[in-house]
Formats: C-alpha cells, sequence, structure tokens
C-alpha cells in the first residue's frame, strides 16, 4: 500500500487523503441512520464528494493553463472549470438547504442536511495546508541530513 500511494503525484495523494477523509467521517456518522437522522451522513458524502470535484476542476485547470503551449482552449476549459466548481458548491447547498428547511419542494425529500454538505467542504481546507506543512518539514529534514552527510565527508 506504501508503494501504491509512494508511486501516486502530489494531486492523487490529495485526492486520496480527502477520499480517506470522507469515508471516515461519513462511517463514524452512519450511527445516525439508526435514530432516523441519515441526512448527516448523505449531507457529509456531498459536500465531499463535490470538494472533491472542485479540487480535481483546481488541480487540472490551473494545469492545463499553465502549459507552455496553451491554447484559447485552455483558457475556456480553465474559466469552464471555475465556474462549474462554483455551480456545484452552490447547487450543494441549495439542495441542502431545501432539504433541511423546505423539504415539501421535494416532496418530502429529506436525505441532505446543509450543515454536513457544507461541512464536506472543508476538508480540502484542512488538508492542503497539512500537506504542504508536512512536505517542507520533509524538505527541511532531507537537506538537514544531506549538509550533515557533507560536513561528515570533509572531515
Amino acid at each position: 500500500m506504501v508503494k501504491f500511494y509512494n508511486s501516486l503525484n502530489e494531486t492523487k495523494q490529495n485526492v486520496f487523503w480527502l477520499l480517506a477523509l470522507t469515508v471516515l467521517v461519513f462511517l463514524a456518522l452512519c450511527p445516525l441512520f439508526v435514530i432516523s437522522q441519515g441526512a448527516y451522513p448523505l449531507g457529509w458524502l456531498l459536500g465531499s464528494l463535490i470538494g472533491v470535484v472542485g479540487y480535481l476542476s483546481i488541480s487540472y485547470g490551473t494545469g492545463v493553463i499553465l502549459k507552455s503551449d496553451a491554447k484559447v482552449g485552455a483558457t475556456v476549459f480553465t474559466a469552464f472549470s471555475f465556474f462549474l466548481r462554483f455551480f456545484l458548491y452552490a447547487a450543494g447547498l441549495v439542495i441542502g438547504a431545501i432539504c433541511t428547511f423546505k423539504p415539501q419542494y421535494f416532496g418530502g425529500f429529506n436525505a441532505f442536511n446543509i450543515w454536513t454538505v457544507f461541512a464536506g467542504y472543508l476538508p480540502l481546507c484542512l488538508i492542503m495546508p497539512l500537506r504542504h506543512f508536512i512536505s517542507l518539514k520533509k524538505q527541511e529534514r532531507s537537506e538537514t541530513i544531506k549538509q550533515n552527510e557533507e560536513g561528515s565527508e570533509e572531515k
């Protein structure tokens, strides 16, 4: 499993952690199905999946536009992914709000909770800075080890 994880690029590693956190929190919320509060785990699942799609649109959109041979189509794709991402965020919140506060608009369908949909958007804000901080610490440590090895070879 470690070899598989290390073979992934940074984007795929971030998606791995986002999906792992999604599954863990979903499993932690699953007991709420027993007490008829299924809107919480399903809202978390909806928000998390929209968050993963949002991250992928950021990652691939910027990757396309930053290529040296980027064409007009790349700019259009990036603009489209930008607006699609915010449309998905808004749609998730609107669906969650209707299911939470006015389920009769969907014929009594109340499978999602607005607060857990919103909470599903947040792991991206936690995982990205944390992974960046960890990678900086690893880089500092490897540079320190390299300097120590070079210093010991000179003696």
